[in-house]
């Protein structure tokens, strides 16, 4: 069991912070196409208690966003525990890799939980100084920047030196995005697609 200690920023674009990030001497881990899958019982349980259970689909893509047809796919299965309130959020994270990601939702389901989120998005992974910072871009709502590390003085330190706005920082989540954002679902869900 690891503890994710991350802030999020509101960006205009990408271009300015790629620019940091290859001044600084940032190292370009990879670019994928991500289809998150949110489940949670019919009652809302993991909602309601701040957490999350999620089956992640990740394929590399190009600069230009899309998913190469001969990128292999890497799947996860991650729990997250409830988060400390405010921009700067720290929570439990339990992650392991998965070989299928439709059987993973399948087990989920028989188990008694329902998808209730499917959001997309377009994330550019680099690492600096023992953090990891995601350059995201998410259907209709644009780029945000992520800064990840083990210790939350290492994101703050972070998050200035990439010079990032604390003003900017944005303390809802992907998820909630998607509730208040996204398109609702026949059964009850809500999606946000790139090919809406």
């Amino acid at each position: 069991m690891r503890h994710e200690v991350e802030i999020k920023v509101a960006l205009d674009g990408p271009a300015t912070l790629r620019a940091r990030l290859a001044e600084q001497g940032a190292a370009l881990d990879g670019r994928m196409f991500e289809t998150n899958r949110l489940f949670d019982t019919p009652a809302g349980a993991l909602r309601n208690a701040g957490c999350a259970l999620r089956v992640r689909t990740a394929r590399p893509c190009g600069a230009d966003g899309v998913a190469r047809p001969d990128g292999l796919a890497r799947a996860t299965l991650t729990f997250k525990g409830a988060a400390t309130p405010g921009a700067l959020r720290q929570r439990v994270e339990i992650e392991t890799g998965l070989d299928d990601a439709e059987a993973a939702a399948e087990i989920l389901a028989g188990l008694g939980f329902r998808e209730t989120v499917l959001y997309e998005k377009r994330r550019e992974t680099w690492r600096l100084a023992g953090c990891e910072i995601a350059i995201d871009e998410l259907p209709r709502l644009g780029w945000f920047a992520e800064i990840e590390a083990g210790e939350a003085a290492a994101v703050e330190t972070m998050r200035r030196r990439l010079q990032l706005e604390r003003q900017r920082a944005v303390e809802t989540t992907y998820v909630h995005m998607t509730v208040t954002h996204g398109t609702p679902t026949a059964a009850g869900g809500h999606e946000l697609r790139f090919r809406e």
